[in-house]
């Protein structure tokens, strides 16, 4: 039969054996679950910021031709209402 005394040596050779042999293998794997998944997450991050560069990239260029298409299209409209202020005020073209 145990004694009360046996149980606490049982107890503190148990802790003991914890302390010393479970617990730095719970904080090793802890500590590697927390490298992985910051790796994971700067992967997400790089991933997000490649495809956000890619999808910017043709944005631009749409932005670019829209804006260069609409300074034509702006020159044209003023020499076309040029030409309808000298018809209207019967002004000779400008020579």
């Amino acid at each position: 039969m145990l004694t009360p005394e046996d149980l606490e040596q049982i107890r503190a050779i148990v802790e003991s054996a914890v302390e010393t042999t479970v617990q730095p293998i719970v904080e090793t794997a802890i500590s590697a679950a927390e490298a992985r998944a910051q790796e994971f997450a700067r992967n997400i991050e790089t991933n997000l910021l490649t495809a956000f560069h890619s999808y910017a990239k043709g944005q631009t260029a749409r932005f670019h031709t829209v804006e260069t298409a609409s300074a034509d299209l702006a020159i044209r409209v003023a020499a076309l209402e040029d030409r309808v202020l000298h018809l209207e005020t019967r002004r000779p073209p400008p020579q």
